[in-house]
């Protein structure tokens, strides 16, 4: 009895899981889910800023969405700018450019309430342009939020922590 109980336990979040998977073309030609069901914040990220889990929704996913493609220069202008870095990046002044960058990113999205009480939506970004690759490095994307490490990932995956509460991103770095 536990076992199909286990069994029915598996399917049903897996469904659930998949009910979660959406598009939004206005944005990008892959795929979106929502990641409302995790056990602990899974990313050092947070800055140990965590407080409670949120339920993020598609209207605050796309949001978040229009932000980053709107401000994804500044964001990136200050994040070489940390790191003494003179990568051109003048290109994604204009959110066309941005949006053909992610065009092929799968999107990850879950969130959190900080100890400032801000509502902070995490935004994955996994570039799915290869598949085969792709299902490779991020094969469990609808199930488990996923930031890898090395240069694969880097040169493949972005992740952005919008606050929804203040209408800026925060700094990854």
């Amino acid at each position: 009895m536990k076992t199909i109980s286990t069994i029915f336990l598996l399917i049903f979040n897996l469904v659930n899981i998949q009910q979660s998977e959406f598009e939004l073309k206005e944005f990008y030609n892959a795929k979106g889910i929502l990641i409302n069901d995790y056990e602990n914040w899974p990313f050092l990220f947070a800055n140990n800023k965590f407080s409670t889990k949120y339920r993020v929704n598609i209207s605050e996913a796309i949001e978040a969405e229009k932000y980053i493609q709107t401000n994804y220069y500044i964001y990136k202008r200050n994040e070489l700018n940390h790191f003494k870095s003179d990568y051109d990046v003048n290109s994604f002044k204009n959110p066309m450019n941005v949006k053909k960058k992610f065009k092929n990113y799968n999107r990850q999205y879950s969130g959190f309430r900080d100890q400032n009480n801000d509502t902070i939506i995490y935004v994955g970004m996994l570039n799915f342009k290869n598949k085969k690759k792709a299902n490779d490095y991020f094969g469990v994307w609808k199930e488990s939020l996923i930031l890898g490490n090395g240069d694969w990932y880097y040169s493949n995956q972005e992740y952005f922590l919008y606050n929804l509460s203040k209408q800026k991103l925060e700094n990854t770095f």
